[in-house]
């Protein structure tokens, strides 16, 4: 039989936490979870991501990542719906600006999977998504300034277009001049790795262009050989590889952890790159670690990454020479 495509691994994904529960072979009543969170940010993971769950393990770091847990519906302090403050950099309808030189477009509001944490969860999609009309509103104010020399394609998750309408918009993004770098922020490389081939890949090498795939892996037991096979097609089509990985409570708030992420995405190569952070949001209680200076990731400098407090580093620095694992939440180059 063939493998299913990547549209029907999607359509198929796990919607039901007692269907996920007994897919990772838990009892109903293992873990409990919130009606109120599930009706709020529907549950979304597609078997391709579940399949790398501990059986068994109602702390597995993957499952803890998309289960609608209890604490979710806790407040907590300082977060807000919206963390980054987006609703005021619009710079056009589904296009956002911050940077001097560079936008964000918000191609969709569909992802593959639905993580717990995500900052974006709250975020008026009904107002941004990329229609055909908004699509040339944006193409146009970005023709039009040429000092925007870097366009993110972000979400959602651009990759959960289809080829045709994700090609589209990035073919002629690439045909204005000015344009130096696209950067595709995405999670289906990681989730549902049947997405990326060489089909796509080759459309996406785009002469004098810079093109950048910003993945998101917050564990090493996140990436199994589908998922490195992924990787490898985006690497022969000379796009540029990072990770970014979010600081996440019971999941990655370990040096050991990152450390493992770190090798496991690094594999057989020199460098690879993890960088981290901890962004206040809405509700996210079981995910949820505060970023402070008693913590072995102390604290975030503007998307700098965490650092070590000084008995971490001392730690760090008796590692063994050419390990740079560099303060707990750690920046490489793949």
């Amino acid at each position: 039989m063939a493998p299913l495509s990547w549209q029907a691994q999607l359509a198929r994904a796990i919607r039901c936490p007692e269907a996920l529960l007994r897919y990772v072979g838990l009892s109903a009543g293992a873990l409990g979870y919130s009606q109120k969170a599930l009706r709020a940010f529907p549950l979304r993971a597609p078997h391709a991501y579940a399949d790398r769950m501990q059986k068994g393990d109602p702390e597995d770091p993957l499952l803890r990542q998309v289960f609608p847990l209890r604490a979710e519906e806790q407040d907590a302090p300082g977060f807000v719906a919206d963390p980054l403050g987006e609703a005021g950099m619009r710079r056009a309808p589904g296009l956002l600006q911050k940077y001097q030189g560079r936008v964000l477009a918000i191609t969709t509001g569909a992802c593959a999977i639905h993580c717990r944490y995500c900052f974006r969860r709250h975020f008026p999609y009904q107002d941004a998504a990329m229609t055909r009309a908004r699509l040339s509103q944006s193409l146009a104010a970005i023709t039009a300034d040429k000092s925007i020399t870097e366009v993110i394609l972000s979400g959602g998750d651009p990759l959960s277009l289809s080829d045709l309408r994700l090609l589209d918009f990035f073919e002629a993004l690439a045909a204005i001049p000015h344009i130096r770098r696209i950067r595709f922020h995405t999670r289906l490389p990681i989730v549902l790795p049947a997405r990326i081939s060489a089909g796509l890949t080759a459309r996406l090498a785009a002469p004098g262009k810079t093109v950048i795939f910003v993945l998101h892996i917050n564990h090493a037991n996140e990436i199994d050989e589908a998922v490195m096979a992924a990787v490898a097609l985006l690497r022969q089509a000379g796009i540029l590889l990072f990770n970014q990985s979010v600081l996440l409570r019971g999941v990655n708030d370990s040096v050991a952890r990152l450390i493992s992420l770190v090798r496991r995405a690094r594999g057989k190569r020199d460098r690879a790159l993890l960088s981290a952070s901890a962004r206040p949001g809405g509700r996210r209680g079981p995910l949820r670690r505060r970023a402070s200076t008693r913590h072995p990731a102390a604290q975030d400098h503007a998307g700098q990454g965490l650092r070590l407090s000084g008995a971490e580093a001392g730690q760090r620095r008796k590692r063994r020479a050419g390990e740079d694992v560099v303060a707990g939440l750690v920046k490489y180059a793949v």
